[in-house]
């Protein structure tokens, strides 16, 4: 029989946890995966940690890349090498509870998923989290579900028609982050499905591409993948003016990466209006959940005395410049509200409440961004 599942893991400097992450695919209750993980250059012990406990284990392939280059690069070098009927992404630092894979694997193929989305995760709801996440009683885990919509207990699918299916992302009906999902192999292949180089928002990017070619998405209600917060990710790390033009800088390349794939769309060539909301919706998600928060702890003043940001925006922009920069200050002043993801650490009470409070404010009204 051949392989059913490629748990893909890209880790940087994750000497901490990435074992835990790793022993959390091998102990899934099916057995016929392979858990390929591609070290991105970590200056810690990661590479000799993995070779250590891992390198006589004939499920588990790990790869070196030649130059750091971003969890992107990382988990394109995971697919590239990746045999399994199935694609999983998971993080160095989080975990899978043991039959996750098995409902996941079994729903796909029952209804000929190219996508297989779960509606939530786990967050472990103790103090201090334990290193090993996925061995934690279940009591000691708070679920979470971003969607907005009520899921009940059946799979279900996102509509055909394309017009449907995008109104649907649109009002966030299913959330954007790569681990809570399946992707058949051949789907990702044939499509040429792959991450953008970019330091954030790169799976929502992905997610959509993928979302919006299935022929088949669908949803199975439930959560078994285990999210730990915390961790070195940009959101979570005290800002500086640096900080805000590397958002500002990621947040131009995402825009052109989501233009690159609509422009190439015969939907969106015949829709221009909906090419516009898509693009919004990605750089607004960016601006909600990182720029916003960052520069509400360096202050906007200080962003704009440093004249870093004006400088990154002469680069890109030219003698166009001044009129873009208006527009990024005008806009950023308007930008008030949201949840400040950099104040939520490592509270999973804190974030989960928040979490649901911006939800229900943002229900009936205002789109989620």
């Amino acid at each position: 029989m051949g392989i059913k599942v490629s748990v893909i893991i890209p880790a940087y400097n994750a000497e901490k946890y990435v074992a835990y992450a790793v022993r959390s695919a091998l102990d899934q209750t099916i057995s016929d995966l392979e858990v390929i993980v591609v070290d991105d250059c970590s200056t810690d012990a990661t590479p000799a940690l993995l070779t250590e406990r891992f390198g006589d284990n004939d499920r588990v392939r790990i790869f070196s890349q030649p130059e750091n280059g971003g969890v992107s690069m990382a988990r394109n070098r995971g697919i590239q090498e990746a045999q399994g009927e199935y694609i999983m992404f998971l993080d160095s630092d989080d975990a899978m509870r043991s039959d996750m894979l098995e409902k996941m694997l079994a729903a796909a193929r029952e209804h000929d998923a190219d996508v297989l989305h779960t509606t939530g995760c786990l967050l472990p709801a103790v103090q201090p989290v334990p290193d090993d996440i996925a061995r934690m009683p279940i009591n000691d885990y708070k679920p979470l579900i971003p969607e907005l919509c009520d899921s009940g207990d059946e799979v279900y699918f996102a509509p055909k028609d394309t017009s449907q299916r995008l109104a649907q992302w649109l009002t966030h009906k299913y959330h954007w982050s790569v681990w809570n999902k399946l992707f058949r192999r051949s789907f990702i292949e044939k499509n040429e499905i792959r991450f953008d180089k970019l330091s954030m928002a790169e799976d929502m990017i992905f997610c959509f591409k993928a979302f919006f070619l299935a022929d088949t998405y669908a949803v199975l209600p439930g959560q078994w993948y285990v999210y730990r917060i915390g961790g070195d990710s940009l959101s979570r790390q005290k800002s500086s003016v640096d900080t805000i033009v590397k958002l500002t800088q990621n947040q131009i390349k995402a825009a052109e990466a989501i233009s690159r794939f609509t422009k190439e769309s015969e939907f969106f060539q015949q829709h221009p209006i909906e090419r516009v909301r898509v693009h919004k919706a990605v750089c607004d998600s960016i601006d909600r959940f990182y720029l916003v928060p960052a520069l509400g702890q360096v202050t906007q003043s200080a962003a704009q005395e440093s004249g870093a940001v004006c400088d990154l925006l002469e680069s890109e922009y030219g003698e166009k410049s001044a009129f873009v920069e208006y527009l990024y200050w005008r806009f950023h002043d308007l930008m008030k509200e949201g949840l400040n993801v950099a104040d939520l650490g490592s509270n999973a009470d804190q974030f989960s409440d928040q979490t649901e409070a911006y939800k229900k404010k943002h229900k009936g009204g205002e789109k989620q961004s």
